[in-house]
């Protein structure tokens, strides 16, 4: 499906119909038709034209609002067709599109977009926005042959995915599948090896994903990805019986990856059919880093819900006042008492030095792997020179 819309010459997209029974030509919006834009009280007459049948109409201009609110394109990003999964990639990789929303009709394609109320002339907003007007692909991005630097091409696939997690699917199972399009053409600008939603030349910036906070994460029925992809994490029901992937990408501050200290040994995937951008039924990651074992003692008065991480070295403390904050991926309780591994990924920060840490445990059913668990984030020069004195090893991460 994805090659027909990127090989089609026009795509109609009907973005108020909430299903195939519903029409597109009728506008529902009364709102935009009593709006002060376009009231001529609040416009200045410029202009009369006498009509073929001998009636005059006035012509009005009016300054144009700039306020999000205030603008009826913004409309179209919550449209019922744009909350779907798949359509993501269909209005990417379309050349042209005329959206037909709740109260106009919209031009799209690589080189502008345009609306009948006008209030897209503007070059500078669509040049510098990441969503074009809300809406749901990038023409700088589809137009452009590749990017100077990869780390911009990173940044985009982050941005997308991020937006893609809150969309509708009716199967689970087309998580990476839905996505495959829009990863063939990141891909052909030079991103490198797809991996179950991540990219091989940036793993380690693609491993800085934590479970979104407050909320209870519910498992996947089936298998979905590897424990180091994001898709693997699982999904929240949403008030709307919506399931969104539950992972969102760390608070800046603490998980931007300013320096690496792992380096990528071997990744591959296993795929469930022919497809290499699709779903997967299993998937490793070869780290070289240095890997230090830590006790989890439990929770802490002053970082409440955020257990100590004690240093260990078999059952001796070795610096009993060193500590971190975990993002647990799975239930905190699951881990209290245990011993767990961190390998020191890399850095954040350019005044206060962040370590970065994945947290692992032994993947039971594979003997000599390990599975993800969560993420540490410290500023503490103790676990900074506990972890960069452990031993560097290569570990299989599934």
């Amino acid at each position: 499906m994805a090659t027909i819309y990127n090989n089609a010459y026009l795509v109609l997209a009907a973005l108020q119909a909430a299903n195939s029974k519903n029409g597109f030509l009728d506008r529902k919006d009364e709102s935009f038709s009593e709006t002060p834009q376009l009231d001529a009280k609040n416009s200045l007459k410029i202009a009369k034209l006498r009509n073929p049948n001998g009636t005059v109409s006035h012509i009005y201009c009016r300054k144009r609002n700039s306020e999000p609110l205030h603008q009826h394109r913004f409309k179209v990003e919550e449209a019922p067709l744009n909350r779907r999964g798949w359509v993501l990639q269909e209005n990417t990789l379309s050349r042209r599109i005329v959206h037909f929303t709740n109260s106009e009709i919209l031009w799209e394609c690589i080189e502008c977009l345009k609306c009948e109320c006008m209030e897209i002339e503007d070059d500078d907003l669509e040049e510098n926005s990441q969503i074009t007007a809300g809406m749901v692909r990038n023409a700088q991005f589809t137009r452009t042959k590749a990017y100077d630097a990869p780390e911009d091409l990173h940044e985009r696939w982050l941005h997308l995915i991020s937006r893609y997690k809150g969309l509708v699917l009716t199967h689970d199972s087309d998580r990476l599948p839905a996505l495959s399009g829009l990863a063939r053409l990141w891909q052909s600008r030079g991103a490198g090896q797809y991996l179950a939603g991540i990219w091989r030349d940036h793993i380690p910036e693609s491993l800085l994903w934590i479970k979104e906070k407050n909320t209870e994460c519910k498992t996947w029925d089936g298998y979905m990805a590897p424990s180091w992809s994001p898709f693997s994490l699982g999904y929240i029901d949403g008030n709307t019986s919506v399931r969104r992937l539950a992972f969102v990408f760390g608070d800046p501050y603490r998980y931007t990856m300013t320096e690496r200290a792992a380096h990528v040994v071997d990744a591959q995937c296993s795929l469930v059919g022919n497809d290499p951008m699709g779903a997967v039924n299993d998937g490793f990651i070869t780290l070289k880093g240095p890997i230090g074992t830590v006790l989890v003692e439990g929770d802490t008065p002053f970082y409440v819900n955020n257990p100590i991480l004690q240093p260990y070295q078999g059952h001796s403390p070795l610096h009993p006042g060193i500590w971190g904050l975990a993002d647990w991926d799975c239930p905190e309780e699951s881990v209290f008492q245990r011993d767990v591994s961190l390998i020191l990924l890399g850095y954040s920060g350019k005044y206060v030095k962040h370590l970065i840490a994945m947290v692992l445990m032994p993947l039971e059913t594979v003997p000599g792997t390990y599975r993800r668990i969560g993420l540490l984030s410290s500023p503490r020069d103790d676990l900074r020179k506990f972890l960069e004195g452990a031993e560097e090893r290569v570990v299989k991460i599934r």
